[in-house]
């Protein structure tokens, strides 16, 4: 019998690793979506502000780079938001 236990990998181990857009890619997705770039105006200023602070206790998931920078998107009420790394312009939505 073995010494250790084989255990089945953890969430986040099991989802596929965060696809390699640039942020033009990535901004262009977007806005063919109809997403223009700000937050909408229901989005409060605090939520932006924790939003904005999320993104730079973010680590870059290409190359591991701290403190992301943070866009955010609109079409109508719906509201997405990017964290970009400044030093390899990685970037995924948050």
């Amino acid at each position: 019998m073995p010494s250790h236990t084989t255990r089945p990998p953890c969430a986040p181990c099991r989802e596929a690793p965060p696809e390699n857009l640039t942020v033009e890619q990535a901004m262009a997705e977007l806005r063919a979506d109809g997403f223009t770039p700000g937050a909408p105006a229901h989005v409060t200023p605090f939520a932006r502000h924790v939003d904005a602070a999320t993104c730079r206790k973010t680590t870059c998931g290409r190359c591991g780079t701290r403190r992301l920078g943070y866009p955010p998107f609109h079409r109508l009420n719906q509201y997405r938001a990017l964290a970009v790394c400044p030093l390899c312009h990685h970037a995924e939505e948050v």
